[in-house]
């Protein structure tokens, strides 16, 4: 889904959204790799969730940038602790 937005509404040429996007998925690939060798599952797990919430506020700040502000569709991202992922992110990672 992401990707064919990316590929529809990109003022850039199709090939570079699509050779951009094939270099980080291999990249990802690469990294999952070195993650797992690091760290535990469950731990990688939350590190996956931590980059999802900061690829979603990095989203939502181009959103705000060409002015289409919407207000969130789900009740529970009116939560003030998921506004600041970063917190959240070290909260969970050193309550263990």
């Amino acid at each position: 889904m992401a990707i064919s937005l990316a590929l529809t509404r990109s003022p850039w040429p199709v090939a570079l959204v699509y050779g951009v996007d094939l270099v980080g998925a291999a990249s990802g690939c690469l990294v999952v790799l070195v993650v797992m060798t690091l760290m535990d599952s469950v731990s990688a797990l939350f590190l996956v969730g931590a980059l999802g919430a900061l690829a979603a506020v990095f989203f939502a700040q181009a959103q705000r940038a060409v002015n289409q502000v919407e207000p969130p569709l789900l009740g529970i991202a009116r939560l003030r602790i998921l506004k600041r992922p970063l917190i959240l992110a070290v909260t969970i990672t050193c309550s263990r």
